[in-house]
Parts: C-alpha cells; structure tokens; sequence
C-alpha cells in the first residue's frame, strides 16, 4: 500500500507501494513522489515545478478563494499570491527585501507553523513521527508524519467543512481586510461545503471524460493497425475496462 507522509519543510512525501512501483515500470511511467503541501488546507498538493513556485494554494482551495470573491462580489485577494502585476526574480522568494514575494512568504511561513504545531501534536500522542531526508539540505532530515496516521487521529481533516475553515482563518491572518469584506459569505459553511463538494465532483467526471476520450482515440489507433500489433488493442482495452474506476467511485461517495 503506498504510504503519503506529511514533512515539516511543506513538502508531500509519497512512498509508493511496490505494485505501484512495478506498474509505472511496465508502463514507462514516471512516478511523482514530491510535491507541495497547500498552505491553506495542508490536504491539497501539487507537484513540484518551477512554474509552480509562486503557487501557494490548492486547485481546490483556489476554486475556494475565486468562489468566496464572487459571493461576496469583492475582486479576487491577493493573499499568498506575488504583489503587483509585474515579472518578479525567482530568487525573490528567499530574499527578504523582496517584497513583491511578501505574500507568498507569509502563506508558506503560516503552513510551517501549522506543520510544527501538528508534528508536535502528533509526537506528544504517541503517534510515529519519522525523520526523512532533507531536499534543500541532504545532511540534515526534517520530522514527517504519515497522512493517513494524522486523519486517523482526527490531527488533520480533510473534510469540505474544515477545509472551508481552514481557508476562512487562512485569508484572516494574511489578508484582514480581504477577510472583513468576505466574512458572512465565509461564515455560511455549510453552503461552501456543499459547493466545494459539487465542484470536487464535476472536476472528477470532467477527468474521467477526458480519459474515456482519449482511450477511445488509442483504442481507434490500434484498431487501425490491428493486422500489424495486436498486442497493442489487448493492452487499450483493458486500459479502458479499467479508466479511472476509483474515481467513478470517490465521486459516487462525494
């Protein structure tokens, strides 16, 4: 079973279980073990790009913030997103007297205090807290806790409901003013729940229809050269016998 483990440095950590391993081997494809932990929810990630450097929040909570904007009929916040609309130095982002990356800092400075105050909460519970490598430092290690550990415990959540206050508290901190003109929109929960659900759902169908259409356009592929590689339209159906049933499933569950 593979195995996600949270870390201090705000990274994702997927530790993949040894079919998964064999599988992406058969099928030449690379496997993504790394990625960003989203600073508002700590559910939501992504994968590790420098096109995604400046990215601070979640496509779900994302959806979330742009959601909010347009109930409250306020323009888009800025927290947590570069300042100004100009091009900004990558090198930006470590250094302090940049402030057009003020608001990026102060997103990811906000999920590593979440981070410690979690890992330490899991530590004091008994709960294994391991050490993993350090990717800036490969002398040192950072703490790491497994994710299904800390939903198990109730440390972490990953319910519509606490990602809505998470997201609420989020904007609070960094973005007061932001917060203020959005606050009776925020503080109906359960209606922003039922949407971020909704949105979950449709974003899931809309993947499965993507993958059903393009193994359909594969399938044709191979039925057009059937006579020269009939390996090939065994190998396609069966990929479409088998096109993102779990998340046919998770969305049934949604």
């Amino acid at each position: 079973m593979s195995e996600k483990f949270l870390r201090a440095d705000g990274l994702v950590e997927l530790r993949p279980a040894p079919a998964a391993v064999a599988e992406a081997s058969r099928t030449g494809v690379d496997l993504v073990t790394r990625g960003e932990l989203c600073t508002a929810c700590l559910v939501g990630d992504w994968g590790l790009s420098l096109l995604r450097v400046a990215k601070t929040l979640c496509d779900d909570c994302t959806w979330l913030e742009s959601e909010v904007s347009r109930r409250a009929g306020a323009a888009r916040s800025r927290a947590g997103r570069t300042a100004g609309d100009g091009v900004v130095q990558l090198a930006g982002l470590s250094d302090p007297d940049d402030a057009s990356w003020a608001p990026v800092r102060a997103a990811l400075q906000l999920r590593d205090a979440r981070l410690t105050e979690l890992l330490d909460d899991a530590a004091a519970s008994g709960m294994a807290v391991v050490e993993l490598d350090s990717v800036r430092d490969h002398d040192r290690t950072v703490r790491a806790v497994s994710r299904q550990d800390a939903l198990r415990s109730g440390l972490l959540d990953d319910s519509a409901e606490a990602r809505v206050r998470l997201f609420a508290e989020w904007l609070r901190l960094l973005a007061p003013e932001d917060h203020a003109v959005r606050a009776d929109v925020l503080a109906d929960v359960p209606a922003l729940a039922h949407a971020l659900r909704a949105h979950q759902v449709g974003v899931i169908a809309a993947s499965v229809r993507a993958d059903v259409d393009r193994v359909g356009r594969e399938t044709a592929r191979a039925l057009a050269t059937v006579t020269r590689a009939p390996l090939a339209l065994g190998a396609v159906v069966s990929r479409l016998v088998r096109v993102r049933l779990t998340r046919f499933a998770r969305a049934a569950r949604a």
